[in-house]
């Protein structure tokens, strides 16, 4: 193979590349399904509603808790993104300020306690909309959103086996 071959062989195998790489990115944004931000959407709530059977007085009143939840949330959520681009702000300084890094973090930690306990009391109040045998239900829907949310990863490492071989980086 002369040079000018070589030549119009790597071309044409780099515009290959380039327009294959260019399909894989764009099946990937096509057909990735993002996870929701929240477990908040309408077919959950269409869920909670259809699998504890709530009657239309329920359904009302878990409507409006959901409502206010997602107000408070919303509000929790933007304060939380403000705080975080603050701290992170600090970085493009030569010397970070660590007092203010600190004040920022303990800002941040304050909004998440928060936000966990708006949520826990908002699940307490929907529990409490709920008759016994809707209780139960609801007991079981809680623990698989937990699971859900936790990742359904063990935790540490599994007792059985050996620990993995030391890994040395070439020299």
């Amino acid at each position: 193979m002369n040079n000018k071959n070589k030549d119009n062989f790597f071309k044409i195998g780099f515009v290959f590349l380039f327009l294959l790489n260019c399909v894989v990115l764009w099946y990937l944004l096509k057909h990735t399904n993002p996870q929701p931000a929240s477990l908040a959407t309408p077919e959950n709530n269409d869920r909670i509603i259809q699998e504890l059977k709530f009657d239309a007085k329920q359904e009302k009143a878990f409507l409006a808790l959901k409502k206010e939840h997602a107000k408070v949330n919303k509000a929790l959520k933007q304060e939380n993104r403000l705080l975080r681009q603050r701290l992170f702000s600090l970085l493009k300084d030569s010397t970070v300020n660590q007092d203010e890094s600190k004040v920022l973090i303990a800002k941040i930690s304050q909004n998440q306690k928060v936000f966990e306990e708006v949520t826990f009391e908002h699940f307490s109040k929907v529990r409490a909309l709920c008759n016994p045998q809707q209780q139960q239900k609801f007991d079981e829907m809680i623990a698989g959103i937990l699971h859900h949310l936790m990742g359904n990863k063990p935790e540490g490492r599994p007792e059985q086996g050996p620990p993995p071989p030391p890994h040395h980086p070439p020299h």
